[in-house]
């Protein structure tokens, strides 16, 4: 008998619709794992929190939650990943995460996506789908950002509008659709979380990242990058080989733009990832680290 494997998750917004989507597109998930309300928050950071979520919502995501730890054999840390410009990701995401951090003394590590400030989408305009929708987002972020510095050990900061930028220079969508925001994102948890999903001597796990890099409680904010991010090359390594030799007999002036189509397949040494890393267009939000303190530096690789 083939054995079945199933993600120890939990997935929870107020708005049915979104959870009636995901559960649809994903049939690996158990159903137990989904929890909704039965109306949307709003963007307002209150309605998440109010009375009648804490009852409805609340009490039933932290049962779900108490049975997924009795499952575990032996539980290393929580991780909650959400976006804190609408009204569940930072009014329930806020709730839920004061709820855990009574209950349980387990590291927390959060991966929270900031919605684009008032400067940032100046410079896109309205029409562009990074900007903030509502100007209640902003301060739905700081409420929410005020619980963090108490209530999680680690947290990851990922913005908008740097995810967006990185998909039109990076992978050359001019309009990049959720998968490609998704990507990136999905990659950056997966090289945070690798030493804790594989066994090897140089693996460090979650409690490993917070001893090492946390100085004091209440500075646990990571700004992140990632690099290379390159787009896929539609020919393949054999056919540009000929392509190149055939352009070299014919028609020089095609040589330059295969060969920049070439240098895609080379891999990137050590100095060039490293490098790549500390630029402004590999990072993950939209911010200068000179105007702060840096405390530590680490580097994860694939």
């Amino acid at each position: 008998k083939e054995e079945t494997w199933e993600p120890r998750s939990l997935f929870v917004d107020l708005d049915p619709e979104p959870i009636a989507v995901l559960q649809k597109s994903a049939p690996i998930l158990n159903p137990a794992s989904f929890i909704c309300g039965k109306k949307s928050a709003g963007h307002i950071y209150s309605r998440g929190r109010s009375e009648s979520v804490k009852k409805e919502v609340l009490e039933v995501a932290l049962d779900r939650i108490r049975a997924l730890v009795e499952q575990c054999e032996s539980l290393q840390a929580f991780i909650i990943l959400n976006s804190l410009g609408g009204g569940t990701g930072s009014g329930f995401g806020s709730l839920l995460l004061e709820s855990l951090s009574k209950t349980y003394r387990k590291q927390k590590s959060g991966f929270h996506i900031f919605p684009t400030c008032a400067e940032s989408s100046s410079n896109f305009g309205s029409s562009f789908p990074e900007c903030s929708s509502s100007p209640l987002e902003a301060y739905n972020a700081i409420l929410h950002a005020h619980t963090l510095t108490d209530s999680i050990d680690t947290s990851l900061v990922l913005g908008n509008a740097a995810i967006y930028d990185i998909c039109r220079s990076s992978l050359g969508a001019i309009r990049p659709s959720y998968n490609n925001l998704n990507e990136i994102i999905g990659q950056s948890i997966s090289t945070i979380t690798l030493g804790s999903r594989f066994e090897s001597p140089l693996s460090v796990d979650l409690s490993g990242w917070y001893t090492g890099q946390i100085p004091y409680p209440r500075l646990n904010f990571y700004l992140s990058s990632y690099a290379p991010v390159t787009a896929d090359v539609a020919l393949p390594r054999e056919k540009l080989n000929i392509e190149i030799v055939e352009s070299v007999r014919n028609i020089p002036s095609r040589v330059c733009e295969l060969v920049s189509d070439y240098a895609l397949y080379e891999e990137p040494s050590v100095l060039d990832i490293t490098t790549a890393a500390f630029e402004a267009g590999t990072s993950l939000v939209k911010c200068d680290p000179k105007d702060g303190s840096e405390y530590y530096c680490c580097k994860a690789r694939l």
